[in-house]
């Protein structure tokens, strides 16, 4: 399922608390305050996000807004052509630069289906998938970056498909089970900290007839569901409003009068004011897809009407719905061509200001060429105001490969600027929002939220948090026409560890933890003392666990640009680490480093199963010979409370005096492992083969390119 509205730009929708009473036209009264909906949306050029991951049928690309960014999930073929399915997520800036990320699921030696995702409130990102055999599984990225799971959520192994969405009164699931004849529909209510979930059973008669294609959609905490059921040779669409009260749900036909007999693929949208639309497609006469309404509190559906028609459609198939914080219905479809009778080769857009009856002229977000056939599509809108559309495209021949495309509506767009998104326990973090975009409109309120139980009003906030952790800071701004828009950033703050100056005889001094141990040359850790500097080892019984170690690389000058500009680069360190580390994989790319007097740069290196997760950094004197690689080693989960500590104590690495000379060590260089277990940290340094110099022979290193 897609995150729709409201909430942070992490995907929750604790934002959208509205009084709306919706007319079927273009105007609102909207919290008291007339209000006109139909905000413009302009759309970018399609991204392709297939990162060789290697599988050869991509299936329900999905996105998920995410805190700024945008989650991909979907669930393919393995490169090995095996009947195994896999679940893939990646994440982007919101824009182009798509990230692969690496779920815990990608290990587990069993059939994948089916995956899907939902963002929470504070930030974390459930992702659900179907385990084949074992029921509904999970897993929760947090905002630190690493992940819980994956655990199980429902255990009935004959659970089949499924749908899971998110707000700020919690998650929620549908499902099916087919172990009856007739098979059972379930929605169920998780839990936000163990995600254990409290079912119940949708009242549905049915004997002997099967179910398929749930959808659900929240709105106040309460799920709206839609579904087919199908038998004797007759398919019908059925919705349920679900609010875990003692009167168990009712379902309802959302085609009383039947205008097909196989009406299929349901899709909702539901409105502020609780009121819904339903979309369907029907595959016998007549032909299409079909919408019906349901008014607030009311007790049947109104006469369905032709949608196809409504949207300037040809072929269309596979409808999705979507409403956005200004009441306006998106919907995407796949299209197809009347004169050659060829379907779902086009991913079609349109918009209704009018509650589904006004449609805007459809828009192709697919910049397919050929007539290749799709697989999707799947929206959803941000409370951000962005509209992201994902769907397999085959337009390469063979396999499907996953393609996004974002649009932003012409909304007011909330935008944090921060003094530091790392920081010390203590320290004092500046908030701003004059940067976010009006869309045209007053903003007259900005509401901060930090995370920690504090909250602050005005453009600009100042906060200092009273505990380390990572955080998720939430601006929610109020326009004039009432709506609410939300973004958010994540903070992370290490404890406050007064540091102490280590001088070490090759002529440099770090500042290493108060409460850290410090290892000189090493001489009682046996590791090699002619290469590895120092170590500065956490507590074992901290609650946080890594190391710091510096490494004097080379004695030979850094490379210099044609200026004389000292060039470093991190690039030969991580392919040594690819190599000896087939698992290792590059978090994030190169970036410069400030520390004074000294050219620096950094790069995190995640070494997948191993739990263990790197930050390098290589430093060089711009007027000697003389560099050093810096690395923190922690277990995943400590990663983000040391990483900004780590960069305090960059920031003390300084030289004492000149270059002495020293046998040069050849940059095949150390790499360094770090095996947490328990209370204690274990440092393995493995080498590259080295030779050592023999007499009259030159001097020579391999610097970093």
């Amino acid at each position: 399922m897609l995150t729709k509205l409201g909430g942070c730009a992490n995907g929750g929708v604790g934002a959208l608390v509205w009084s709306l009473a919706l007319v079927l036209g273009t105007n609102f009264v909207l919290n008291g305050v007339p209000h006109v909906s139909g905000a413009v949306v302009s759309f970018g050029v399609e991204t392709s996000i297939d990162k060789g991951l290697g599988p050869i049928g991509v299936f329900a690309p999905e996105p998920i807004p995410s805190c700024g960014d945008v989650w991909i999930t979907w669930h393919g073929y393995g490169a090995d052509g095996i009947s195994r399915q896999w679940a893939y997520a990646v994440s982007a800036d919101g824009r182009s630069d798509y990230q692969t990320l690496l779920p815990p699921w990608e290990m587990i030696d069993t059939i994948v289906r089916d995956v899907q995702g939902a963002a929470l409130p504070d930030g974390r990102i459930l992702v659900v998938w179907r385990a084949l055999g074992e029921g509904l599984r999970g897993a929760v990225h947090l905002p630190d970056g690493s992940w819980r799971g994956p655990f199980t959520i429902i255990q009935e192994p004959l659970a089949e498909e499924f749908d899971v969405d998110a707000d700020e009164f919690g998650a929620f699931i549908v499902w099916i089970d087919t172990f009856m004849p007739a098979h059972r529909l379930f929605v169920a209510r998780l839990s936000m900290e163990t995600f254990l979930p409290e079912i119940q059973q949708l009242v549905d008669d049915s004997a002997n007839e099967s179910k398929g294609h749930p959808r659900l959609k929240l709105n106040g905490g309460e799920a709206h569901v839609v579904w087919t059921r199908s038998g004797s040779e007759v398919s019908s669409v059925l919705y349920s409003l679900v609010t875990f009260q003692a009167r168990p749900p009712i379902p309802m036909s959302v085609s009383p009068n039947a205008i097909s007999i196989m009406e299929i693929l349901p899709d909702l949208g539901v409105f502020p004011d609780g009121s819904v639309v339903v979309g369907f497609e029907s595959l016998a006469f007549p032909f299409g897809v079909f919408a019906a309404t349901l008014r607030d509190n009311g007790f049947a559906f109104d006469s369905p009407f032709s949608l196809g028609a409504l949207l300037g459609a040809e072929l269309p198939r596979a409808i999705r719905l979507e409403v956005d914080p200004d009441g306006d219905l998106h919907a995407v479809w796949l299209d197809g061509d009347i004169a050659t009778q060829t379907s779902g080769f086009r991913v079609m857009y349109s918009r209704s200001t009018g509650g589904a009856r006004d449609f805007t002229p459809p828009i192709r977000l697919d910049g397919d060429p050929t007539m290749s056939s799709k697989e999707g599509p799947r929206m959803s809108i941000g409370p951000g105001g962005d509209l992201y559309v994902a769907w397999g495209d085959r337009r390469d021949g063979g396999s499907a490969t996953p393609y996004v495309v974002r649009g932003m509506l012409s909304v007011p767009h909330p935008q944090i600027t921060l003094s530091a998104d790392f920081g010390i326990l203590g320290d004092e973090f500046h908030f701003s929002a004059e940067s976010s975009e009006n869309g045209g409109r007053v903003l007259v309120d900005f509401n901060w939220d930090f995370g920690d139980g504090s909250t602050a009003e005005g453009p600009t906030a100042r906060h200092s948090f009273a505990n380390p952790g990572v955080f998720t800071v939430l601006l929610t701004i109020v326009d004039d026409q009432g709506a609410m828009w939300s973004s958010c950033a994540t903070i992370r703050v290490s404890p406050n560890l007064a540091l102490r100056p280590v001088r070490h005889p090759s002529g440099f001094v770090i500042g290493a933890p108060e409460t850290w141990t410090v290892l000189r040359d090493l001489q009682d850790a046996r590791f090699r003392e002619d290469v590895l500097e120092v170590a500065l080892l956490a507590p074992p019984t901290a609650a946080v666990r890594g190391n710091i170690t510096i490494d004097w690389l080379a004695g030979s000058s850094p490379p210099r640009d044609s200026e004389g500009n000292v060039v470093l680069s991190v690039e030969n360190y991580l392919t040594t680490l690819r190599n000896l580390f087939p698992d290792a994989r590059i978090a994030s790319p190169e970036e410069s480093r400030e520390i004074p007097g000294l050219v620096a740069v950094a790069a995190v290196v995640d070494h997948g199963p191993s739990n263990l997760t790197q930050r390098v950094t290589v430093v060089a004197d711009a007027s000697s010979h003389r560099w050093w690689a810096i690395l923190l080693t922690t277990d995943d989960d400590s990663f983000a409370l040391l990483d900004p500590l780590f960069e305090r104590v960059l920031s003390t690495f300084a030289l004492l005096r000149s270059e002495v000379e020293r046998e040069a060590v050849p940059l095949g260089m150390l790499v360094l492992a770090a095996a947490i277990a328990g209370a204690e940290v274990a440092v393995a340094i493995a080498f590259l083969p080295r030779r050592r110099r023999r007499r009259g022979e030159s001097r020579r290193s391999s610097p970093p390119s």
